[in-house]
């Protein structure tokens, strides 16, 4: 999943069909966090949102991460994945939790910021 949402979708004018196919596999996605995700552990959510995170902190695109979530499908599927890390954390030790809302926080705060960084 990470390595599905770190390259930024590509353009509809540039490639009309590589846009739909992109749709497509992200709607998938969404379905399969939705409802397949049952004995997901939350360190295995947290590497994959961290993923997401190192690989548009290091892009030199600044609004690399906001434009990888540009489609609607895609925003979709990571707040799918952020709503299972919620689940999942809610019945974890408190430490765990900790963990998840700081990284959590992180990737919003990466979302809010103009430079695509992290406060």
């Amino acid at each position: 999943l990470a390595r599905v949402l770190q390259p930024p979708p590509p353009s509809p004018e540039a490639d009309a069909e590589a846009a739909r196919v992109d749709e497509r596999l992200m709607l998938s996605l969404l379905a399969a966090v939705r409802h397949g995700s049952v004995g997901a552990k939350l360190s295995q959510i947290r590497q994959c949102v961290r993923s997401v995170m190192i690989s548009h902190h290091m892009d030199d695109n600044s609004n690399s991460l906001r434009a990888a979530l540009g489609s609607r499908a895609r925003a979709e599927a990571m707040q799918a994945l952020l709503s299972l890390g919620d689940g999942v954390a809610s019945a974890a030790e408190a430490g765990e939790q900790r963990e998840w809302e700081q990284l959590r926080q992180a990737f919003m705060d990466m979302l809010d910021t103009d430079d695509g960084s992290a406060t």
